[in-house]
């Protein structure tokens, strides 16, 4: 934890209880509402990946190096979960008659 990538396992973490408690609410029963909880998840991973980050090595390259190469990744899975999930949570209902 006390490594560069402290931060980042930390937002790990407070992202999964921030999701958790979304979905617990229904935030995963459509497309949009999904989007927005990943939006913020990301950004809680983010936003203490590179406080943490640019503590070590500063502000700009902490977005440099811990932010620009996974952006796009990022996006793309957020993309296929927003559209997927929810799909996902029908075919659930489906099949257990909920």
């Amino acid at each position: 934890m006390a490594g560069p990538a402290g931060g980042y396992l930390a937002g790990f973490l407070a992202a999964g209880v921030v999701l958790g408690a979304l979905a617990d609410r229904g935030w995963t029963r459509n497309w949009q509402t999904t989007a927005a909880a990943m939006v913020l998840g990301t950004a809680i991973i983010y936003f203490l990946g590179v406080v943490w980050l640019s503590q070590l090595i500063g502000f700009d390259k902490a977005i440099a190096f811990g932010v620009m190469p996974f952006i796009y990744g990022d996006i793309l899975k957020l993309v296929i979960a927003a559209v997927s999930v929810p799909f996902l949570w029908k075919l659930v209902s489906k099949l257990t008659g909920k």
